[in-house]
C-alpha cells in the first residue's frame, strides 16, 4: 500500500537534496542463504546515515505499525508526505513478529527513499519458500536472527517489489511533470549511495 499528499514538489526537491548528500552505507552484517553469503546494512546503520541529509533538507521518517502492518511515512515540513506499508504475520511469536517489524522498517525505508543496502540475490531468497536458485541446487534454511527474520513467504517479498515499483514510478513521474531542478531523469541511477 502506498499513499501521499495531494502535492509532493517541495518533499521531492528536498528528497533529490537530501540524496545527494547520503553517504555511502556501510554492509556491517552478513546473513548467509544457502552456501551464499551476503551483505546488508541493518536499520540502525541506515538510519545513522540518513538522518542528517534528511534533517538538513526539512524531512523526517515516521515508522508506525497498526498490528497487521508497517507503515514508513516520509513528511517535509511543508506538510507534504508519502507512505508505504507492508504487510505483517501477525499470528507468529512475539519475538518473531518483533523481528518481522525491525526487518519491515528496513525494507520500507529503502523502498520509499529508493537505498540499496545489500546484494541483489537476482530475487532468490523470495524463493525461499522451497524453490531452486539458479546454477546452486536445492535451496538451504538460513540463519534467522533479529535483523536477518525469514520472511513468512513470498507474497510478503512481492508485495515489497510491488511496493518499490509502484513507489519509484510515482516519484519519476512526479519528478517529471514538476520539473524539479535536480531530479534525475533515470531513478536508476539514485542506486546504491
Amino acid at each position: 500500500m502506498e499513499d501521499r499528499s495531494e502535492s509532493l514538489s517541495k518533499l521531492l526537491g528536498a528528497l533529490f537534496k537530501a540524496r545527494a548528500d547520503f553517504p555511502t552505507i556501510e554492509r556491517g552484517c552478513t546473513g548467509q542463504l544457502g552456501l551464499r553469503k551476503y551483505k546488508y546494512a541493518n536499520l540502525g546503520d541506515i538510519m545513522a546515515a540518513i538522518q542528517g541529509p534528511l534533517q538538513a533538507n526539512d524531512l523526517q521518517i515516521i515508522h508506525q505499525c497498526d498490528g497487521s502492518s508497517v507503515g514508513t511515512t516520509l513528511f517535509h515540513s511543508s506538510g507534504e508526505w508519502i507512505s508505504t506499508a507492508i504487510t505483517i504475520d501477525t499470528d507468529a511469536a512475539p519475538q518473531a513478529v518483533g523481528s518481522a517489524i525491525t526487518y519491515m522498517r528496513r525494507y520500507g525505508l529503502c523502498a520509499l527513499l529508493s537505498i540499496v543496502t545489500e546484494d541483489d540475490d537476482d530475487g532468490r531468497r523470495a524463493g525461499a519458500n522451497g524453490s531452486k536458485p539458479k546454477g546452486n541446487g536445492a535451496q538451504q534454511p538460513r540463519e534467522e536472527t533479529a535483523a536477518n527474520p525469514a520472511p513468512s513467504n513470498g507474497g510478503d517479498t512481492k508485495k515489497l517489489a510491488d511496493t518499490i515499483a509502484t513507489v519509484t514510478e510515482r516519484l519519476a513521474k512526479a519528478a517529471a511533470n514538476l520539473k524539479i531542478n535536480g531530479a534525475p531523469q533515470d531513478f536508476a541511477s539514485m542506486r546504491r549511495r
